[in-house]
This record gives structure tokens, C-alpha cells and sequence, in this order.
């Protein structure tokens, strides 16, 4: 079983394997860290937490036509009895400080994402941020009927907002602090404010928890 693992551009160190966590990044050219935690699901009517998910390996990277690097990384589930396995696909760009992930989730025999209250109970991320002073969404479907056509529209989040702890579809958010920013998006499909997935933000003392 693989040790933790990293991968890098010019921009950026992508590292996995830490315990509870999906990825850390670190900037080259700041001192600034992030840590994405791992997803939660449902499964058989058993709820998976982030914490539950073990690294145990990284792919060679795959070339694409475009530049980008490709790699496949996999955790095991250490909660569940039948083997249950994430592989995230992760794709990273030469010189670019961005990064594109999605997940595919595979076990050994049948499971069942489950709905006990009802609802998808699903959280696909979620990222920490510290000492932050501007939250900000960012909407690509609201119709605008003067012009006929989608346009995009940002709205910042008020601290008051955050510490009540609030919602809403994105699909792209923006974290910034007075030295660096962050961004965390998901491909979208629904027009503005019907959404499938949405941001949840909560924010207590100098923390700001956002999850999707």
C-alpha cells in the first residue's frame, strides 16, 4: 500500500494520502495550503464519512492532446465490509494554478446509495479557509429577458450571511483572504436557482467551512 503521493505543475503540489483528506495543495509561490476533504455518502443506509476513505494508490500520468496531465488516484473504504473503492480522476495543465477532478465509485458486490431522509445525501467536497474576507457566488445561468440570452452574475456573501451559516447553487464559488483566493466550481446543467448540487458555507470565528 502507497505512502502519500504527489503531483505538481509549475503553479502547484498536489499531495494524497493524508489521513481525512482528498487532496492538500500547496502554491509554489506563496506559502499558501489548502486541504480538500474526501466525499461522504450514503451507502445502504450507512453514511460513509470523509474520514473513512484510505489512499492506496496513483496512476502514471496520461498525456492528453491538450498538455494536461492526467492521473487516477483510488481510496478504499475502511468502514464498509464489501471492498468499496473512489477513484478520482484528477487532470492538471501546464502552468495553470486550476485543477479538474471527478470521482467514480465502484465496489466488489451490489451497493445501494441510499435515501433515508428522503434526499441525496451526498457531499461531493469541502474546503477549510482561514481568515477569509470576501465570499463570493457566482451564477452562469440567470436569464437576463432584456437581452434575450444567460449572463453571469456575482454576488458576495456577507459576514452575517456566513455566520448564520447559508446556501446556494453557484455553480462556482470564490474564497479570498488578503494574500491569496481560492476557487471551487462543479459542472452545472440547470438554469438559476433550480440546481441539483449547491454550496453550503458556514463560517465560525475566523474559519469559513464551504462543502458541496
Amino acid at each position: 500500500m502507497d505512502t502519500c503521493k504527489t503531483i505538481s505543475n509549475e503553479c502547484m503540489e498536489i499531495t494524497f494520502g493524508e489521513e481525512g483528506v482528498l487532496a492538500a495543495i500547496h502554491l509554489k509561490d506563496s506559502l499558501a495550503e489548502f486541504q480538500l476533504s474526501a466525499p461522504i455518502y450514503e451507502v445502504n443506509k450507512h453514511v460513509l464519512a470523509s474520514a473513512g476513505w484510505r489512499f492506496f494508490s496513483l496512476s502514471d500520468a496520461e498525456i492528453l492532446a491538450n498538455d494536461a496531465r492526467e492521473y487516477t488516484c483510488q481510496f478504499e473504504n475502511i468502514e464498509t465490509k464489501n471492498r468499496l473503492i473512489l477513484s478520482t480522476t484528477i487532470r492538471i495543465f501546464p502552468g495553470s494554478p486550476f485543477f479538474r477532478f471527478r470521482y467514480t465509485l465502484s465496489a466488489d458486490e451490489p451497493v445501494t446509495l441510499t435515501k433515508a431522509d428522503g434526499g441525496d445525501n451526498i457531499t461531493y467536497t469541502g474546503i477549510h479557509f482561514s481568515d477569509m474576507t470576501a465570499l463570493t457566488e457566482l451564477q452562469l445561468s440567470q436569464f437576463d429577458p432584456l437581452t434575450h440570452c444567460f449572463t453571469p452574475c456575482f454576488q458576495q456573501k456577507t459576514t452575517a450571511e456566513t455566520s448564520e451559516g447559508i446556501s446556494f447553487p453557484g455553480p462556482v464559488a470564490f474564497m479570498q483572504t488578503t494574500d491569496h483566493s481560492a476557487l471551487l466550481a462543479y459542472e452545472h446543467g440547470a438554469e438559476y436557482p433550480d440546481s441539483y448540487l449547491h454550496f453550503t458555507a458556514k463560517q465560525s470565528q475566523n474559519t469559513l467551512a464551504l462543502t458541496l
